[in-house]
């Protein structure tokens, strides 16, 4: 889903040391290289390699690996690397222990590793046109009859289910023809519907699994037929509603993890849109589980999301404590405006699917790791 270049950040803190001088000035010459590629999932590996080497303050923890951005980060669209060779898998592997550590300077090491996996992403298919008319009466009830308040998904049910499996197949099958397309409110709530029914579609497909990390290339891979192609969950978001829609994107699409915001339980429309939008921003910042505000201490520590996707979010009038100020419970509003009177952190990000059941609890650790090196191999 994405098309929007990273945004640009400036040093913490001037060079004391040769080698602090070797490392700022490489990280000029690294804000020249070109941008990460459309279609990716997550905020490309350039951002994240300067913030580490600028000292940005991410209040990461060496132990979270939940907190390292997922799966379907891809940094450039070089393609002087077959996907699947074992120079880059060894290199994706390396190259995933080492963002954790950053912060150490290790310039000359993860400029080879940044050089050696960037051949391994994938192009986007660009922005996704929706043909008009999609009914959504069978998507609204199957949501009310298997999502429950906080979001989470009755999947055994679901699946046990061929009668509902079938009415689910049927909803996505309206995406699928190459007909006139939809516009404005219509095309986004239509595009919200999707991506969100084809992630349930994708879990469905191979329940019982722990987490969509441990699926194949879950958000990268074109395997959705809509208006006559085949595009990807990324196609759908990065590079079609963020662009339409904005940070409020974040809220509405869900992406069958425990920290995503809550699965609306209601289809998208094009008349309530933005309210629909807005109610699900607003319910998102309400859970304290997903997003913790302490007025005591003055502090907040929100989802990784707002992180992930900061420049979505610092485009609106006040950036990020601007947006938490308009959508945040109200007795925290006030105190998250000023930065001199509160501090901002983020949560470790839970990528444990989002199951009535069993499944998703106890996602994590050396699994989630390694998930995300098979997915990267696998593309």
């Amino acid at each position: 889903m994405r098309g929007v270049s990273p945004s640009t950040v400036s040093g913490s803190s001037s060079p004391r040391s040769l080698r602090s001088r070797s490392r700022y000035s490489f990280i000029a010459r690294f804000r020249s290289f070109p941008a990460g590629s459309a279609g990716d999932r997550h905020p490309p590996f350039r951002r994240m390699l300067i913030h580490g080497m600028e000292g940005k303050d991410n209040t990461r923890r060496p132990t979270e690996i939940s907190g390292v951005p997922p799966e379907g980060h891809r940094a450039f669209t070089m393609n002087a690397m077959p996907a699947k060779s074992p120079l880059c898998a060894i290199a994706i592997a390396l190259r995933l222990a080492l963002e954790r550590w950053l912060e150490t300077g290790l310039v000359l090491g993860l400029t080879l590793l940044l050089a050696v996996s960037a051949g391994c992403g994938r192009k986007s298919a660009g922005p996704v046109d929706v043909p008009a008319g999609i009914e959504t009466a069978q998507w609204n009830r199957l949501v009310r009859t298997y999502v429950d308040e906080k979001g989470l998904v009755d999947y055994a049910k679901w699946k046990a289910s061929a009668p509902d499996r079938q009415a689910l197949r049927t909803f996505l099958a309206q995406y699928a023809p190459a007909a006139p397309p939809a516009s404005g409110t219509e095309k986004r709530a239509s595009l919200v519907n999707a991506y969100n029914a084809f992630t349930i579609a994708w879990i469905l497909d191979h329940y019982p699994t722990e987490s969509i990390q441990s699926l194949p290339d879950s958000f990268g891979g074109a395997r959705h037929r809509v208006s006559g192609r085949d595009v990807s969950l990324d196609d759908i978001e990065h590079a079609t509603l963020r662009p339409e829609v904005g940070f409020l994107t974040h809220a509405a699409v869900s992406c069958a993890s425990r920290s995503c915001p809550p699965l609306a339980r209601e289809a998208f429309r094009s008349d309530r849109f933005m309210d629909q939008a807005t109610i699900a921003m607003q319910r998102w910042l309400l859970r304290d589980d997903l997003n913790h505000f302490d007025l005591a201490a003055h502090s907040a520590r929100i989802s990784k999301i707002f992180d992930w996707y900061e420049e979505d979010f610092e485009k609106e009038r006040g950036g990020l404590r601007g947006v938490l100020s308009l959508y945040a419970p109200d007795p925290y509003r006030n105190f998250v405006v000023d930065p001199k009177d509160s501090k901002i952190g983020y949560l470790p990000y839970d990528w444990g699917l989002n199951d009535q059941g069993p499944h998703g609890r106890s996602y994590g650790g050396a699994g989630a790791f390694w998930d995300r090196v098979r997915a990267k191999i696998r593309r």
